[in-house]
């Protein structure tokens, strides 16, 4: 072998080698995010993708579409023909995306916060102003109230019923699993 086949060879290896530490830095990266991901952050990812997604709650309800906005404690799921549903983190038994997408969308490995600074009930409370029509899916006893929400206070949800005589329906926040904005349905 003479000196320039030699030199081939060595720069070959030499290639060779950084492309195998290239390999090896950038899997230790992605399993160091995905390590320290949090659910809030992936949600955040996920909705910077635009990934089609699919939200089953712990009581067994799905809503579909894509997450719109992440906040300290609950994330919106909107699809746009159907009207937006606000998730508990807490109520949320899992987020699937949908086939076919990015690739992007499939990686556990945000760190992030959500934009929306304020909490669930302070939301929900910013909401009862208006008195929106909704459908609350709770732990426990009913699946699913309906009806106008009326008040939302530090720990307590008030919402007067469809029902013929109208009663009003006192849940704690932290059994609301989502809320489903009737008003806004197209």
């Amino acid at each position: 072998m003479d000196g320039l086949d030699r030199l081939d060879a060595l720069l070959a290896d030499a290639a060779a080698a950084e492309a195998a530490r290239d390999r090896a830095r950038t899997r230790s990266l992605r399993e160091a995010a995905e390590q320290e991901a949090t659910f809030e952050g992936t949600l955040v990812d996920l909705a910077e993708a635009g990934a089609d997604v699919s939200v089953r709650t712990v009581v067994g309800r799905v809503h579909r579409g894509r997450v719109t906005a992440v906040g300290r404690d609950f994330f919106v799921v909107q699809d746009g023909r159907r009207a937006p549903a606000l998730v508990a983190f807490a109520g949320t038994a899992s987020v699937r995306t949908a086939p076919g997408g990015t690739g992007r969308e499939g990686a556990v490995t945000g760190r992030r916060r959500g934009a929306v600074a304020a909490s669930f009930a302070t939301v929900l409370a910013g909401l009862a102003a208006e008195r929106p029509s909704v459908r609350i899916g709770v732990v426990g006893g009913e699946a699913t109230i309906a009806g106008e929400l009326r008040s939302v206070g530090t720990d307590v949800v008030a919402v007067r019923g469809d029902a013929g005589d109208r009663p009003t329906l006192v849940v704690p926040v932290v059994a609301v699993v989502d809320v489903v904005l009737l008003d806004d349905a197209g």
